[in-house]
């Protein structure tokens, strides 16, 4: 039993010494996301226009484990990042112009031990009303947005998730609505990406204030373990 006990000990302390020396080669869990919106518009149906109330303005936010940043004005952008374990690294990116009615943002996840988050926004907002019109008219709201997520693990990868969505909404009631979610297990990977333009009508009551509100997001999460993952018996196995 001695014996085996120092075989054991023996074992351990190389795995141990191994892992100090090169971390990196012990496990690897990497989640990316990306989000952008462009080419805005919204068409009032005839007769009928739109008139903002006042200047659009953007906003940026970005968090890398508990490190964050938020800037905002008529363009703004926001960076983080954040080195969890030696070897490990997340970033958050978003950057937005009100006056282009754009905005992009991205989240970024590699861990070799424990659990990491990170995540970026970008958007645009401000005030409008119809005018030109006494009864109420639909209205076309319009935008393209893309994104992409690509997702990978090795044995000791426990779960990774990526998440890119995007959202416009008027008075706080989401108009168009855009959202891809990938998720993995050890030793998995996925990746996606998509480019399509959203559209949706709402009928609108001129000289009422609406207030706009179009946002990317993009967000990641990672777990790794100093363990690989045991995988399940087969069906009938003892």
């Amino acid at each position: 039993m001695k014996t085996n006990l120092r075989r054991y000990a023996s074992v351990l302390m190389w795995v141990v010494l191994c892992w100090l020396a090169n971390p990196v080669a012990r496990a690897n869990i990497s989640v990316e996301s990306t989000t952008s919106f462009g080419s805005f518009s919204i068409d009032p149906l005839f007769p009928g226009s739109v008139s903002y109330i006042s200047a659009l303005q953007s906003s940026a936010f970005a968090q890398a484990g508990a490190n964050g940043q938020f800037n905002s004005g008529a363009s703004s952008t926001a960076s983080s990042s954040d080195t969890p374990v030696p070897g490990g690294a997340a970033t958050g990116n978003g950057s937005a112009s009100a006056s282009a009615f754009t905005g992009s943002s991205s989240a970024t996840g590699f861990n070799t031990a424990g659990f990491d988050t990170s995540a970026g926004r970008a958007s645009v907002n401000g005030a409008f009303e119809i005018t030109g019109v006494s009864s109420p008219v639909n209205v076309i709201f319009s935008v393209v947005v893309s994104g992409q997520l690509l997702l990978s693990s090795d044995v000791y990868g426990v779960f990774g998730q990526g998440e890119s969505a995007f959202t416009l909404s008027v008075n706080g009631n989401p108009v168009l609505f855009n959202d891809h979610i990938l998720s993995i297990g050890p030793s998995q990977s996925q990746g996606s990406s998509y480019s399509t333009t959203l559209t949706a009508m709402m009928t609108l009551t001129p000289g009422t204030t609406y207030y706009l509100w179009a946002e990317a997001d993009s967000e990641t999460t990672v777990v790794n373990s100093s363990q690989a993952a045991v995988p399940e018996p087969a069906e009938g196995s003892v």
